[in-house]
């Protein structure tokens, strides 16, 4: 499992936390199970991307 986190400013445009997101998101295969968690705090923006291990059968 690979787990990115990242603070932002709170003046950070949601447009800019989106292209953080993707450019993330961009580096893995689109088949793997991801998880994407925002949380808008009192002094940043929060944003965690975890990308889980495949499984293979």
């Amino acid at each position: 499992m690979r787990i990115f986190e990242r603070y932002f400013h709170i003046g950070t445009s949601l447009d800019q936390i989106d292209k953080y997101v993707r450019l993330v998101l961009k580096t893995f295969d689109p088949d793997d199970d991801i998880e994407v968690t925002y949380e808008d705090q009192s002094e940043a923006q929060f944003v965690r991307i975890v990308i889980f291990d495949r499984v293979l059968n």
